[in-house]
């Protein structure tokens, strides 16, 4: 969780461990608000156009992922510029947390990386990085 001068962003994991499994299945999500407004920050609102933003974020994550715990050998589609590889983000001061989840064998849990701010400063709406960066 991450409380911010203008932003709240927190996460909600539930785990689920089915009778007889060999191991728990982990389900994330996020939440980021914008505490001068009350409204959620989507990636459609936090972008000047969503497909460019979702590009930029697919070009970091493709520069982060290999750096993270999943190394070279991971799902590439799990980075491609698609809304649903990036929904679970958090707003923190050093940038865009996002939450990948499971992109490896699930013993190497779950994968995040951090894109930083100035990487996004051409894709977010203005006034945006104040909010999000606080």
């Amino acid at each position: 969780m991450h409380i911010g001068t203008h932003v709240l962003s927190g996460e909600l994991v539930v785990i689920v461990y089915a009778q007889g499994a060999a191991h728990p299945n982990n389900f994330y999500g996020t939440h980021v608000t914008n505490v001068d407004t009350g409204q959620p920050i989507t990636l459609t609102t936090l972008f000047t156009d969503t497909r460019t933003g979702l590009e930029a974020l697919s070009a970091q994550a493709a520069l982060l992922v290999p750096k993270a715990r999943a190394g070279a050998d991971y799902r590439k589609e799990a980075i491609a510029p698609e809304e649903r590889n990036y929904e679970n983000w958090l707003a923190t001061p050093e940038g865009m947390r996002i939450v990948l989840g499971e992109i490896r064998p699930h013993a190497l849990g779950k994968i995040e990386i951090t894109v930083p701010w100035s990487e996004l400063d051409s894709v977010l709406k203005p006034g945006m990085r104040a909010v999000v960066g606080s």
